[in-house]
């Protein structure tokens, strides 16, 4: 196995373990053990948890990113960042950025103790500011785009279920149907 591989499958690890016991629960021994690796291997890698779970979350907005990335290639409206960010963050459970949208999920909340191990996360969204605001949307429509998105995220990796299932889909669609809007409002309306 490759280094990528094996750097891979140790992120999987973890992820199986966050999912099943918890973050809380998450120890090196337990990801070598899942992954296959020795526990040297495992810190060749990533030498402390923290380590670990920098790396999780940073593969996870490597994927994130991605999406984003091809979304953009076929779409070239304007808005198109937009909708590949309203997308990726609610891609279907059994994708593979919704699976990576969880375990980020996770990670941003299971972190927030340490916010020094949410710095892959705050760098990119420093990043994904200007992505947004230069999407040829009204600026003040692609903030409210990305907070709205950003808040629904981050209460649903709390665990909290604002939205039933209906009003949640009917929210998302709103975001997309806001990506499109032909009228840009000026900034004394």
């Amino acid at each position: 196995m490759s280094q990528i591989d094996t750097r891979i499958a140790i992120i999987m690890a973890a992820e199986v373990i966050i999912k099943t016991q918890g973050l809380a629960k998450l120890t090196l021994s337990q990801v070598a053990k899942e992954a296959g690796v020795s526990k040297g291997g495992l810190l060749y890698h990533f030498p402390s948890k923290e380590a670990l779970i920098q790396g999780m979350l940073e593969y996870s907005l490597n994927v994130f990113e991605d999406f984003i990335e091809k979304h953009i290639k076929h779409d070239k409206e304007n808005g198109a960042w937009a909708r590949g960010y309203i997308k990726g963050t609610f891609s279907p459970k059994n994708s593979v950025t919704g699976k990576e949208a969880a375990s980020a999920s996770a990670l941003v909340a299971g972190s927030g103790l340490n916010p020094s191990l949410l710095k892959p996360y705050i760098d990119l969204q420093q990043e994904w500011i200007p992505s947004l605001c230069n999407d040829g949307l009204d600026e003040m429509t692609a903030l409210l785009i990305r907070f709205a998105v950003d808040g629904l995220w981050l209460n649903e990796a709390l665990g909290i279920k604002p939205l039933n299932s209906k009003d949640r889909n009917r929210f998302i669609e709103h975001l997309l149907l806001m990506t499109r809007s032909k009228e840009t409002p000026s900034a004394s309306d």
